[in-house]
C-alpha cells in the first residue's frame, strides 16, 4: 500500500473529522451514511496502517500524527508544514484569586483543559481589542480592564511510527551491525503564538466545560501544553514577557 501522506478521499476525511471531537470511537460510530460495510473497512484500514489512527481493543482513536493533520487542516494547510498561528489567551482571574478554564472539544488535545483563547483576526485594530471581542464572544461579557502582560511560543512535538525513507537496515562496522533510522519520526503537531492578556472579573459562571480553579490545583488536572508555566510566567510581576514553550504531546 503506498504512503498517504493526507486523508483525501472523503471517507477517510469523514473518519479522521469524527475523531476529531471524539477521544475514542467505535467501528459503527464512525461509519458514514449509505457506504458499504467493506469500503469503509479498506479506509478505515488505509489510516490505520499509514498512522493517522490507531486501534485499542474495539476502539479507535487519533494518533499523534492524525492530530497534527487536523491541526493543520484548521488553517487549510493539511499537508504542508504545521504554521504558527496567532490567538489571544486569556488569564481570568475572580476575587478569590481562582483561575477560569476551559475543557477543549476537539483535538488535539480534547477534553484536557486550556486558557480560554481565540483567533485574532485580521480586522482586530489590537490585541486588546481582540481579546474584548473574543470575551465577548465567549462569555457574553465585556471586560472594564485587562491587560496585555506577555507574549509565547507555544510548540507541541510528537512522534510517528513512521521512519525515514531510507531502508531499514544498519551497517557493519569492525563486524558488528550498526543500526540506522531505528528511532520514531518526530513532527510538530501543533505552534501558536499566545498573546497573553489578563482580566479579573467575577462576572463569569461556571458550567461543565467551564471551571473556576485555585492555582495551586493546576497540577491536578489534566492541563493543555504549558498552561501552567503561562500562568506562573505571567504571575512573576515583570511588565511584559516573552517566552518559547515546548512541550510533547501526550
Amino acid at each position: 500500500m503506498s504512503k498517504l501522506v493526507s486523508p483525501k478521499h472523503p471517507i477517510q476525511h469523514y473518519i479522521v473529522t469524527y475523531l476529531s471531537t471524539h477521544e475514542s470511537a467505535h467501528f459503527i460510530d464512525m461509519k458514514p451514511p449509505k457506504v458499504a460495510t467493506n469500503l469503509f473497512t479498506y479506509h478505515l484500514k488505509v489510516l490505520v496502517e499509514n498512522d493517522f489512527i490507531r486501534k485499542n481493543r474495539n476502539t479507535y482513536h487519533l494518533t499523534q500524527k492524525g492530530c497534527g493533520y487536523i491541526f493543520r487542516a484548521s488553517q487549510n494547510h493539511p499537508e504542508s508544514p504545521a504554521r504558527a498561528i496567532t490567538k489571544a489567551a486569556l488569564i481570568i482571574q475572580d476575587g478569590y484569586g481562582k483561575l477560569l478554564v476551559r475543557k477543549r472539544d476537539i483535538q488535539p488535545g480534547i477534553n484536557r483543559w486550556e486558557l480560554p483563547s481565540g483567533d485574532i483576526l485580521a480586522d482586530d485594530y489590537s490585541i486588546e481589542l481582540a481579546a474584548r471581542r473574543i470575551c465577548y464572544d465567549s462569555f457574553r461579557f465585556d471586560p472594564h480592564v485587562l491587560r496585555h502582560v506577555g507574549d509565547c511560543y507555544v510548540t507541541v512535538l510528537a512522534e510517528t511510527d513512521e521512519h525515514s525513507d531510507e531502508p531499514p537496515g544498519g551497517h557493519m562496522v569492525e563486524g558488528e551491525l550498526i543500526k540506522i533510522n531505528s528511532e520514531k519520526r518526530q513532527i510538530v503537531e501543533s505552534k501558536i503564538l499566545l498573546h497573553v492578556i489578563r482580566i479579573e472579573t467575577d462576572a463569569i459562571v461556571a458550567t461543565s466545560n467551564l471551571q473556576w480553579i485555585e492555582p495551586l490545583a493546576m497540577s491536578q488536572i489534566p492541563l493543555a501544553p504549558a498552561v501552567e508555566q503561562i500562568v506562573t510566567r505571567a504571575f512573576f510581576g515583570d511588565d511584559f514577557f516573552f517566552e518559547e514553550f515546548t512541550e510533547r504531546a501526550t
